[in-house]
């Protein structure tokens, strides 16, 4: 008897903590405070509704069981992990190369100004079967967006006009002297 009350009673609880979960990370006030992200980057699961389908399968053995049983309390499962929380590494280590799809960029504008919208407004490139123009497009718009973030922040916080020396095109490119002195200049600030 013990042994039954325990395989109904931990898959039931920790679908409520799955639950209780999805609620919490669907206000990006509590997600953004955390100290760590809520998925593991480098994990094959970025859902909740994912991590309910693998209970499912390992408690159940089918998946549909817990889905149906969440229908019919009418909850439905909804966060997904962000795709700049999927990124498991920032750090850079060749200037000419790591910088040119504006992503770590991004990060960076986020981390300084303190504002996540850079990161939710940049195009990721998942997969490499854009083409070379369509990756300049997204690549550019990413480094655009940090640039104007990092001047909105130093123009409206410390009161500093900034003229960027380097343009997108050259960091995309991977000139090394440009993308040092735009680093420099965002130090300066």
């Amino acid at each position: 008897m013990d042994s039954v009350k325990q395989n109904v009673i931990l898959p039931y609880c920790t679908l409520l903590l799955i639950m209780l979960w999805d609620h919490a990370a669907q206000d990006t006030d509590v997600v953004n405070n955390l100290p760590f992200p809520l998925f593991k980057p480098d994990s094959s699961v970025h859902k909740s509704q994912e991590v309910v389908d693998k209970l499912s399968q390992i408690c159940l053995q089918t998946l549909d069981s817990l889905n149906r049983f969440l229908g019919d309390l009418g909850y439905r499962l909804e966060y997904d992990c962000p795709p700049w929380d999927r990124i498991s590494n920032f750090a850079v280590r060749d200037l000419g190369t790591d910088l040119r799809d504006g992503i770590r960029s991004c990060k960076l504008a986020s981390l300084l100004t303190g504002d996540p919208r850079p990161l939710q407004q940049m195009k990721y490139n998942y997969g490499s079967r854009l083409s070379d123009a369509t990756r300049h497009k997204k690549h550019s718009f990413n480094i655009m967006i940090a640039l104007v973030t990092i001047s909105k922040y130093a123009t409206d916080r410390l009161r500093a006009k900034v003229q960027w020396k380097a343009t997108a095109r050259e960091i995309i490119d991977g000139n090394i002297p440009e993308i040092v002195a735009l680093l420099w200049e965002i130090a300066e600030l």
